[in-house]
């Protein structure tokens, strides 16, 4: 039992340390994340969906609506500029995922 527990916790060490480095590489897809974590896609999906509670495609969102909402605090790039760093191609997905996480828009966000 306990060393599940620690494997679980190495797994998620891993999986997040993971999803921090390429959180700014737009084209970073669940396919690759399982990959690099030496999963087949559907093993990657069940075990991170049993250890967290959500799916790795919604720890993905979270992490570039995190990273987006830091690079609108920290840089001067645009707001599309942002939204292409943070891996999202469309506009509206991107505004209304946005404003459904923090409760503004990227703009109000920035303070602009």
């Amino acid at each position: 039992e306990v060393l599940t527990d620690v494997k679980d916790k190495k797994f998620l060490d891993r999986m997040e340390t993971t999803l921090r480095t390429h959180v700014g590489d737009e084209n970073f897809s669940v396919e690759q994340w399982a990959e690099i974590m030496n999963l087949g896609r559907t093993q990657f999906y069940k075990r991170v969906k049993a250890l967290t509670g959500i799916t790795p495609v919604q720890h993905l969102h979270s992490a570039r609506l995190e990273y987006a909402a830091n690079l609108l605090k920290e840089t001067n790039a645009t707001i599309e500029e942002i939204m292409l760093k943070a891996g999202y191609h469309n506009t509206t997905h991107f505004y209304n995922s946005f404003k459904k996480k923090y409760g503004m828009s990227p703009k109000m966000y920035r303070g602009d």
